[in-house]
């Protein structure tokens, strides 16, 4: 390798470049050869594209900083979500941060506000929490039924009326 030469793996660790930028940058070098004419490496770094390219890059990911993002917790908790449909319907988080509770615990996935409720929209979400919801009311009628057979019913002999003998025989007062 020549010093006027820069390889793959040297020019990704320059820190602001990716696979998406080279293939971009140098279409031809990135399939054949993996090795970069440092002039033009340099060439494109200081042009006016790359530039633009990176400063739109840096405001979005700004701007998914600053988007209101939820926790899979209160998507269930709050919107009546399942691990399940969050899977289905969401997939990869769109951001990660640390948790603040607890430091050593895995990072907290979070979930943009738009994205949600985009897909609370969907034929596909409102028919499963109809389903969901249907479900959980049998099965809470089913534990309702259970549990009606621990009620006790406690009665005073002073809360029933007193019969005469004439009213015990014929039914009357």
């Amino acid at each position: 390798m020549s010093a006027q030469n820069i390889p793959h793996e040297q020019l990704l660790n320059r820190g602001h470049w990716t696979e998406e930028r080279i293939d971009l940058f140098f279409p031809n070098e990135s399939m054949t050869t993996r090795v970069y004419p440092l002039r033009e490496v340099r060439k494109i770094e200081r042009s006016d594209a790359y530039k633009a390219l990176w400063q739109q890059e840096k405001r979005e990911k700004q701007a998914l900083r600053d988007a209101p993002k939820i926790t899979p917790t209160r998507l269930i908790e709050e919107r009546g979500w399942t691990k399940g449909l969050i899977k289905d319907l969401l997939g990869e988080p769109d951001a990660t941060a640390r948790n603040p509770h607890y430091s050593t615990a895995a990072p907290m996935r979070l979930y943009l506000i738009s994205r949600v409720e985009k897909a609370e929209e969907s034929a596909e979400f409102q028919s499963r929490k109809k389903d969901r919801t249907e479900s959980q009311l049998v099965k809470n009628l089913t534990e309702m039924m259970y549990d009606k057979k621990d009620i006790s019913v406690s009665i005073s002999l002073e809360d029933i009326p007193e019969l005469d003998n004439d009213s015990k025989s014929t039914g009357k007062k």
